[in-house]
């Protein structure tokens, strides 16, 4: 539950150490799921908790939709561009 009103100075020095851990340890995944073709081979998967092989699969699927909401997000910008051009031009 965030907090109601202004944040202290002690709240704002544990978000920014929360934020830079956070930042850390996805620097640190993303390193190792590049370095380790095993992340991708369905026999390290199928040992994995299948409760974890739902979040990560959740996870995955989030990512995706994210991805093709920011792909539309550029085409629109492109198509508003293109059709801006053609106003212009005609």
């Amino acid at each position: 539950m965030m907090p109601r009103g202004p944040l202290t100075p002690v709240q704002k020095a544990a978000m920014q150490k929360a934020r830079q851990q956070t930042r850390c340890e996805r620097e640190e995944a993303l390193e190792a799921l590049a370095a380790n073709p095993q992340f991708s081979n369905f026999k390290l998967w199928k040992k994995v908790d299948p409760e974890l092989q739902d979040a990560v699969l959740e996870a995955i699927l989030k990512a995706q939709e994210w991805a093709k909401r920011e792909r539309i997000r550029e085409l629109q910008a492109q198509i508003e561009t293109l059709q801006g051009e053609l106003r212009g031009g005609s």
